[in-house]
């Protein structure tokens, strides 16, 4: 476990400290800077700050639009492709996740990229799977066109798409900006966790955390005041 010889107790002060001075209106990166600092913070630590704590009432606007995964019934649905991709990876890995505090599932690896691996193949299937479970009228997988094999990808997921027989009701696609595409498109439903992307629209659906019902794992919840994290035994 990542926090085996850490404080936790360090690092829920923490959190609360970072929810209070960003209630207060001081900009995120100079506060998770000093309170990293002051408190002596691994990478790990940092990450939740920088990834799971927001302000107030940005937390609450995110966490009003998230659906039950039942509402998708019918809607159309654009996906944030690496931004899922990577969080259930993190999950099928055994990797931290957490409950941030606008309700939505986040990993903590800080990775701005993917590579194919052993797992992408199970990966996508456990994506599909949650989608095909949403029953949505269509939807749209966006991938990252900057991003290296991005295309590669991309008709990696339209194979297994069709595999599965999803493919009357979506596909996979490459963007030049993903988070501009999934704001601009009009999706009826967003499924994503990047706070660019879940502060704009109308409506969420977090699949990672369908995900990890869909697994039934056990998890060790660590209580973080502000923040809930929940780490794979």
């Amino acid at each position: 476990m990542i926090f085996d010889d850490f404080d936790t107790m360090k690092l829920r002060k923490a959190c609360e400290d970072l929810k209070i001075f960003l209630d207060r209106g001081f900009k995120k990166s100079s506060v998770v800077k000093f309170i990293a600092s002051y408190y002596g913070l691994p990478k790990e630590a940092v990450s939740i700050l920088n990834r799971c704590i927001h302000p107030t009432w940005l937390s609450s606007t995110i966490a009003e639009k998230i659906l039950d995964p039942s509402e998708v019934k019918g809607r159309s649905l654009g996906i944030d492709g690496f931004n899922n991709l990577i969080t259930i990876e993190s999950i099928i890995s055994g990797h931290p996740v957490i409950l941030c505090d606008d309700s939505l599932i986040r990993d903590i690896r800080e990775r701005h990229s993917y590579r194919f691996s052993d797992k992408t193949e199970y990966t996508v299937q456990m994506l599909l799977k949650q989608v095909s479970a949403l029953h949505p009228s269509y939807f749209e997988i966006v991938l990252d066109a900057q991003i290296s094999k991005s295309g590669e990808l991309s008709k990696f997921i339209n194979s297994l798409i069709e595999e599965m027989g999803l493919a009357d009701t979506g596909c996979t696609l490459t963007t030049k900006r993903t988070d501009r595409y999934l704001i601009s498109k009009g999706y009826d439903v967003v499924a994503s966790s990047d706070v660019d992307v879940v502060s704009k629209v109308n409506r969420i659906i977090d699949i990672p955390a369908m995900v990890l019902k869909d697994l039934k794992r056990e998890f060790l919840k660590i209580d973080l005041g502000k923040a809930m994290m929940f780490i794979l035994r």
